[in-house]
């Protein structure tokens, strides 16, 4: 992250992160305390995005204490009828989470993929608006961060070894370098 202290910052980030711990698309109480800690932590914005679920709105309003724009970029790969069902069903048991269980059907990688390219688009947008030192919150699903990561990164999609927990994610730079955090 970029952390200005008495000086002008001409560094332009996108941050990424995992919405808050949810119950169904409501945040837990847990989850409203995490990120307003998280609000504290991770500095000011100038703008703030979201996808359509409530518990990325709630999310990016705790965070940022901006206005949020919704933008269905940043939503959850747009999976085939009855599989989102089943995969949250079983990221219970999964050690990656909902990740983890997407990558054991090879026909949902692809779906992770399209959703990346559609929010990098989003980020390449966000980032020719940002004026130098400004910054932009994005709160969005673990399937669609990982796609966007691994497009950003130019990585294959053959295996995947980590999943973003609540509010965990990375920043952006200008040359659309991406760098973890947590």
């Amino acid at each position: 992250m970029s952390f200005c202290f008495g000086i002008v910052s001409f560094v332009k980030e996108i941050i990424v992160i995992r919405h808050g711990e949810k119950n169904g698309d409501e945040l837990t109480p847990e989850g409203i305390t995490a990120c307003n800690l998280q609000a504290q932590r991770i500095g000011s914005f100038h703008y703030a995005f979201a996808s359509e679920r409530n518990r990325t709105i709630q999310t990016a309003e705790l965070v940022s204490r901006l206005p949020v724009k919704v933008d269905i970029r940043a939503n959850v790969p747009s999976f085939p009828d009855g599989k989102l069902d089943k995969l949250s069903e079983a990221q219970k048991v999964h050690p990656l989470g909902i990740i983890g269980a997407i990558w054991e059907d090879a026909s949902l990688v692809q779906d992770v993929r399209d959703a990346g390219a559609r929010m990098r688009g989003m980020i390449r947008e966000i980032m020719e608006r940002l004026k130098d030192g400004e910054r932009a919150l994005i709160v969005s699903h673990d399937g669609t961060m990982i796609g966007l990561e691994k497009v950003l990164k130019d990585e294959l999609f053959d295996t995947v070894d980590h999943s973003f927990g609540p509010l965990e994610g990375f920043s952006i730079s200008r040359d659309l370098g991406v760098v973890a955090f947590h």
